[in-house]
């Protein structure tokens, strides 16, 4: 998270100073990052939902194209497994044919791999926070 934070300081600070002419310096992350590690599978579960629907809490799903996605069309969460709303269906969403999913990593922690196990499945309706 520190090497992101940096080279993020670094690329925004160089856009806001080549924008208002001034030079612009400090970090743009350090303040919003809160790192605690998730031990429970309830606390995986909530870390899930909250990371693939929060575009719903802050009204992305209401505006413009996003009216017709399911999922957040900027996150992984069209390639999660964890849908309640896939929950028997044998494939993913079908996706338009102009869109290219994120890469993503397969879960390597037994807490990712079997969060689902003692928890609901994370409906896309879900909106974190309300």
């Amino acid at each position: 998270m520190q090497g992101f934070s940096i080279s993020a300081a670094k690329r925004i600070n160089k856009a806001i100073t080549a924008r208002t002419g001034e030079r612009h310096t400090g970090k743009v992350v350090e303040d919003r990052f809160h790192a605690r590690p998730l031990t429970s599978p309830r606390a995986v579960r909530n870390a899930l939902a909250y990371v693939l629907c929060n575009w719903r809490h802050h009204g992305e799903d209401l505006a413009g194209f996003a009216r017709r996605w399911s999922v957040d069309p900027f996150s992984s969460g069209a390639v999660f497994t964890g849908w309640k709303e896939l929950e028997r269906s044998p494939v993913l969403w079908s996706l338009p044919a102009t869109y290219y999913p994120l890469l993503v990593w397969r879960p390597r922690t037994l807490l990712l791999q079997n969060w689902d196990k003692f928890y609901p499945l994370i409906s896309v309706r879900e909106v974190p926070g309300m």
